[in-house]
């Protein structure tokens, strides 16, 4: 599965900068981020819960090509969740994640100089997703799948270098047991290089 993914992840970004070779901005950068989440849990009889609430960092690289479209790789890795279930301190879940993926952003800027913009933003990510019960001992259990990512957000460009944004975004998962999907709150700062223009 994570073959697959790499596999896609790169050939996304080749078909992205294939498919716009009349662009006449290349600008890559890279980025930090924090994230909130909360994910839905599925109980038994298809019935659903919000479950635990992870704090993130994130990391990304990507390229924004010309005003409109980019895409970036990113890195995700959770904080630990700990609760007592039905308040029952003799069991404790501890639960935690790590993904990666990519995903495509298209944006809207407007204004006199353009410097802010909405954006919307698509992806694909590999979940792995961690629990530890005290009750079974402190078994480390690992399940692990796709995440599909859709989100919708603001960005704002305070020089040709530095810019923030924050987005909301919905994961759904598949092929992980018991969890159906994850609502998270993102917002962090990117850093773009110098601008690499195409000559036509």
């Amino acid at each position: 599965m994570k073959k697959t993914l790499g596999t896609m992840m790169v050939a996304a970004t080749a078909l992205v900068i294939a498919g716009n070779a009349n662009a006449l901005e290349y600008n890559p950068y890279v980025g930090v981020d924090y994230s909130h989440s909360k994910t839905n849990v599925r109980m038994g009889g298809g019935n659903g819960h919000f479950g635990p609430h992870h704090d993130s960092a994130i990391v990304n690289v990507g390229m924004d090509i010309g005003k409109y479209f980019g895409t970036e790789v990113f890195y995700q890795r959770s904080g630990t969740d700990k609760r007592n279930k039905h308040g029952n301190e003799f069991n404790t879940i501890k639960t935690w994640f790590r993904a990666y993926g990519i995903d495509a952003y298209g944006y809207l800027p407007f204004g006199c100089d353009l410097k802010f913009a909405l954006l919307g933003t698509v992806g694909v990510g590999e979940y792995n997703m961690h629990s530890k019960q005290k009750r079974s001992g402190g078994k480390d259990e690992t399940d692990h799948g796709y995440g599909w990512r859709a989100g919708v957000g603001a960005q704002y460009r305070f020089t040709d270098t530095l810019s923030a944004r924050a987005l909301v975004r919905n994961v759904n998962f598949e092929g992980i047991h018991d969890v159906d999907h994850m609502f998270e709150y993102v917002a962090g700062v990117r850093y773009t290089f110098e601008f690499i223009h195409r000559q036509d």
